[in-house]
Order: structure tokens, then sequence, then C-alpha cells
């Protein structure tokens, strides 16, 4: 699917395309009474899981190269990190 040839969707923006709009209500703090460092403990492990996401990401694409036996490919993939 080409992102940018879709004629069903809003132009494409920084905002639309990260869906700033949902990311940035998932943080809910839930301490009572509310707790100031709670946002920055949420936003803080929140990003940390977005990172483990990228690097499941980055290993699944290492392990396709090899069982295809594209061993450049899958060194490229370290290079860049």
């Amino acid at each position: 699917m080409n992102l940018l040839s879709r004629t069903d969707m809003p132009p494409l923006t920084y905002a639309n395309y990260l869906d700033l709009e949902k990311l940035l209500t998932l943080q809910k703090p839930r301490s009572s009474p509310a707790e100031h460092d709670e946002m920055l403990f949420i936003i803080i492990h929140q990003t940390y899981e977005l990172w483990f996401k990228q690097l499941l990401h980055e290993f699944e694409k290492i392990n396709q190269d090899f069982s295809a036996g594209n061993l450049f490919g899958a060194i490229q993939i370290f290079w860049k990190q």
C-alpha cells in the first residue's frame, strides 16, 4: 500500500501520519491523589516499550535475512544502529 496515493485518507501531515491525536491521549495517570511525576513515569515507560517494539522489528528483519541466506542484509541492520 502506498500511503501517498491513497485517496480515502486526509492529506499526509506529521500529525496524522503519527496519529498524534490518539497518541497524546494514551497517558492516563491513575494515582489518587494526583502525583506530578506520574506523567513523566508513564511517558518514559511508554517510550521504552516503543524502543523494544523497534528492536523486535529489527530482529525480525535480521532473522528473515539470515533465513534467506542474505548475510549482507542482516549485517546491514547492525551497522545502522
